[in-house]
């Protein structure tokens, strides 16, 4: 099992899908494409996605 983080722990390499904007319906990304940029993540659970319906 991988190490848990603590605040201040650069973040792992990982490939979230990224939605909304220039992503669309969902794109898969690289975290290592936004080195140095300010990143805000939200995870969810797949079956309470009713807040991003139109």
């Amino acid at each position: 099992m991988a190490n848990d983080l603590v605040p201040g722990d650069p973040a792992p390499d990982f490939s979230p899908i990224a939605v909304g904007a220039e992503y669309g319906e969902g794109t898969p990304v690289r975290l290592p494409d936004f080195r140095g940029r300010t990143v805000g993540l939200y995870f969810t659970r797949l079956n309470d996605l009713s807040h991003f319906e139109p």
